[in-house]
C-alpha cells in the first residue's frame, strides 16, 4: 500500500498539503511586499541547545506564567485507568474518539491565530496609511 493510500495520506494531500501551499504562497507574498523584519532583543541561555535537545526548554503556552500542567498530570492517571478497564474494542473507540478532538481543537486554533494574524496585519496596514478609528 502506497502512502496515498493510507488514510493519513489522504489528509496530507487533501486538506495539509494544499493549506501548506497557501501558506507558502502568503509568505512569498509578505516577502515581495519588501517588509522589514522586526527586530526584538533576545536573550539566550547558555546551555539553550543542550536544554533544548533534552526537552527541559518550555517553549509557547508552557511558558507563560500561570500555567500549569496540572490537568495532564490529572488525564494522564484516568487514561491508564480507562485503558485497564475497556475492553479493546471500547479502548479503540475511545482512542479514535480523542484524535479526532484534538484534530478539531487543533483546526480551531489553527483558525483562530489565522484570524489574529489578519486582523493585526490589516490594522498593521490601515495605521500605516493614516486611516484611524474603527474597521
Amino acid at each position: 500500500m502506497n502512502f496515498y493510500e493510507t488514510m493519513m495520506g489522504q489528509k496530507i494531500f487533501a486538506n495539509r498539503l494544499p493549506r501548506l501551499i497557501r501558506s507558502l504562497e502568503e509568505i512569498e507574498t509578505a516577502l515581495k511586499q519588501g517588509q522589514r523584519p522586526v527586530m526584538q532583543a533576545t536573550e539566550v541561555q547558555p546551555n539553550f541547545l543542550e536544554d533544548l535537545d533534552y526537552g527541559n526548554v518550555k517553549i509557547g503556552v508552557c511558558s507563560e506564567p500561570g500555567y500549569s500542567d496540572q490537568n495532564v498530570k490529572r488525564l494522564l492517571p484516568l487514561l491508564k485507568e480507562l485503558e485497564e478497564k475497556l475492553t479493546p474494542e471500547q479502548w479503540s473507540l475511545c482512542l479514535r474518539y480523542q484524535e479526532i478532538s484534538n484534530e478539531f481543537a487543533m483546526q480551531e486554533a489553527r483558525r483562530m491565530f489565522e484570524h489574529g494574524f489578519r486582523l493585526a496585519h490589516f490594522r498593521r496596514i490601515r495605521y500605516k496609511s493614516g486611516k484611524k478609528g474603527s474597521f
